[in-house]
């Protein structure tokens, strides 16, 4: 029996500081044999073009930069719904938790999703580079990502 289709959607833009971690996890898992259920996308920003990375899929694993769950670098595994609770944040989080809820205006079929983040440390327009605490989280935000997918 064929398993059924999970999307990856890396949220990030590398120009923004930590921003960047879905990039950053994008880049690593490009470089992962993942099985052919699966697919990895990245959108810089959930804007209207990133609907389709939630179509024709049972499930998504939205891998982005949080604001409000933790500790900086602190890494998180999150119901979709559970992030409308993500505090604004200057040009982030006016977010994800709100696009999320759109979905279903958007799709017939919404997917379930699931978020693994990262408590960000420092954003800042046109300043490229993950701060010290959310890079170091990488090695382990990329396993939770394959943790989860594993969980299906």
């Amino acid at each position: 029996m064929a398993s059924e289709p999970i999307h990856i959607v890396c949220v990030g833009n590398a120009l923004h500081g930590d921003d960047g971690l879905g990039e950053a996890v994008w880049e690593r898992l490009s470089a992962t044999a993942l099985p052919a259920h699966v697919r990895l996308h990245h959108a810089p920003f959930m804007g209207p073009a990133a609907v389709s990375c939630f179509e024709h899929c049972a499930r998504v694993i939205v891998v982005d930069a949080l604001s409000g769950f933790g500790a900086p670098g602190s890494v998180h595994s999150l119901r979709g719904d559970d992030v409308a609770a993500e505090s604004s944040v200057l040009g982030h989080g006016a977010g994800l938790g709100q696009w999320l809820a759109q979905l279903p205006l958007w799709l017939d079929a919404v997917p379930a999703v699931e978020v693994v983040g990262v408590e960000m440390a420092r954003l800042q327009p046109f300043s490229p580079g993950l701060s010290a605490p959310v890079r170091e989280a990488l090695p382990a935000v990329c396993a939770r990502v394959l943790a989860r997918m594993a969980d299906g």
